[in-house]
């Protein structure tokens, strides 16, 4: 764990300087520079899930039953992550704690697969799920997808928050994907 944090700083590290020297663009720099450019950063947690998204000036739609579906990277290698905001609880003085769910598909796989994976398989979604903090990979057995998911919470959340939580996913997607797929063969 703390040779791959060190490795994961390091990376980090070593691509911020090429972009600082560079005219390399990584995905989400239109966003960084939108949110950069804006006055103030609003006080955490003042603002809907809905004013989050169009603050990063992300493309959305919203499905009746209140997810929004955000297309964070358009092109060829899209994403597309899937939010819907919940009450967590209640506290005694009756305020409502809310919490944002987020998740996209990693890979889809068959039903046989999803039914009966690999012992294999398992141990690797494990795997992700022991170093990624925040975050969860998991695999839904009724419908072959494996998905990443997070979350967080709206009365701390800011624009920078949703929009670290859609880097985190697209930097991380195919990381996954790429490591899973050997383990379904040719699917």
């Amino acid at each position: 764990m703390f040779h791959s944090t060190w490795r994961y700083a390091a990376i980090v590290l070593a691509l911020a300087v090429v972009c600082q020297f560079t005219d390399l663009r990584l995905p989400f720099a239109q966003a960084d520079e939108a949110a950069s450019n804006k006055e103030a950063e609003p006080v955490p947690g003042s603002m809907s899930l809905e004013e989050l998204i169009k603050a990063n000036d992300f493309a959305f739609s919203k499905q009746k039953s209140g997810i929004y579906e955000i297309i964070a990277e358009p092109g060829a290698d899209s994403l597309v992550v899937f939010a819907g905001e919940t009450t967590a609880f209640t506290d005694r003085q009756d305020k409502e704690h809310k919490i944002v769910a987020l998740w996209t598909t990693v890979m889809k796989v068959s039903p046989e697969f999803a039914a009966k994976p690999p012992v294999a398989f398992l141990m690797a979604l494990n795997s992700f799920n022991n170093k990624y903090d925040p975050g969860k990979v998991a695999l839904n057995p009724k419908t072959g997808e494996v998905t990443y998911q997070s979350s967080f919470w709206m009365e701390a959340a800011t624009p920078h928050t949703l929009h670290d939580e859609l880097v985190t996913a697209f930097v991380r997607r195919p990381t996954m994907k790429k490591e899973l797929q050997p383990y379904v063969g040719e699917e």
